[in-house]
C-alpha cells in the first residue's frame, strides 16, 4: 500500500494528518528562518533563498498555475488533485479558482508543511483541503484500483528521475515510465474532468520516445485512446521555456480530458 509516514484521519484520498502551521502571537502563520514572502497572481507564497537550493516556487510554472485557476473556475466547487505537489502553489491557485476540495500529495513532509503554510496564508483552511504524505506513484496506483474517488482537475508535475529509498518502486524515470502514470492518472478523473501532466527534460520531450507501453510524440497528433489503455482524450501543448529560470529547460505539458 501507500507509504504514509504519519497516521491520522481518513480523508478522501487516504490517510492524512490534520496539522495546523505554527502561529505567532499575532495569529499570523510563522515564517521559517531565511524565508520571505512574495506575491504572484494575487496570492502570497513563501520562498527561501538562503536555507535551501530550491527556493519553493518554480518560476517556469507561473503560466501553468494560472491555467489551473482558470480551469477550476469552469467547475465551481469542484475537486482538485495535486501530485508531486512540492510546496502546494498549484493547490493555492486551484482553491483561488473556486475548488471546493483540494488534495495535495507529496513524499516530502517538509514540502507538505510548506504547502500547508502557503494555503493558510492565502485563507484556504479547513477539512476540505487535505495534505497527504505518500509515495505518489504507489498512492495513484492504489486509488486507481479502489474506484472510490475521482477529481475534476488533476495537476501532475513529475520529476525527471528519482531513486529515493522511500519509493515503493526501485526508481522513476520519466522517459521510461510516463505512459503508465498518465494512464493511471486518467482513471482518477471525474466524467468531463481534465488533467495536466507536466515535466521538465533538458534533452528531449518526455513524449518523444516509447515507454513500456506505446506513447505518442508531442510533435504529432496523439492516437485515439482505446478502452484498454485510457478513456481520456490526450492533447499535447507546445513546450515553453522560462528565461527567468533556465533557457535550456523546456516545460512539456500534456492535457487530458475525460
Amino acid at each position: 500500500g501507500s507509504q504514509y509516514a504519519d497516521g491520522g484521519r481518513e480523508g478522501r484520498g487516504g490517510s492524512a494528518r490534520d496539522e495546523r502551521p505554527a502561529r505567532r502571537r499575532d495569529g499570523r502563520v510563522e515564517l521559517p528562518r531565511g524565508a520571505h514572502l512574495v506575491d504572484e497572481g494575487g496570492l502570497t507564497f513563501e520562498v527561501n533563498f538562503s536555507e535551501r537550493l530550491d527556493c519553493g516556487l518554480f518560476l517556469d510554472h507561473r503560466e501553468t498555475r494560472s491555467m489551473v485557476r482558470e480551469l477550476m473556475k469552469r467547475t465551481p466547487g469542484g475537486s482538485f488533485l495535486n501530485l508531486f505537489a512540492y510546496t502546494g502553489t498549484a493547490s493555492c491557485y486551484a482553491a483561488d479558482g473556486g475548488a471546493g476540495l483540494t488534495t495535495t500529495v507529496d513524499l516530502s513532509r517538509p514540502s507538505l508543511d510548506w504547502a500547508r503554510r502557503n494555503m493558510e496564508r492565502n485563507g484556504f483552511v479547513g477539512r476540505n483541503h487535505e495534505f497527504i504524505q505518500a509515495d505518489v506513484l504507489q498512492w495513484v496506483a492504489d486509488r486507481r484500483h479502489e474506484h472510490r474517488y475521482t477529481w475534476d482537475l488533476i495537476f501532475c508535475d513529475v520529476p525527471t528521475f528519482s531513486n529515493s529509498n522511500r519509493m515503493h518502486a526501485s526508481s522513476w524515470d520519466v522517459q521510461r515510465d510516463h505512459a503508465d502514470l498518465i494512464i493511471s492518472v486518467s482513471r482518477l478523473l471525474s466524467r468531463g474532468g481534465c488533467a495536466i501532466f507536466s515535466c521538465n527534460l533538458r534533452s528531449s520531450s518526455p513524449m518523444s520516445r516509447p515507454s513500456r507501453r506505446p506513447a505518442w510524440s508531442s510533435k504529432t497528433s496523439p492516437p485515439r485512446p482505446s478502452p484498454r489503455t485510457s478513456r481520456a482524450t490526450l492533447k499535447s501543448t507546445t513546450p515553453t521555456s522560462s528565461r527567468a529560470v533556465d533557457e535550456t529547460k523546456g516545460q512539456s505539458l500534456c492535457l487530458m480530458r475525460r
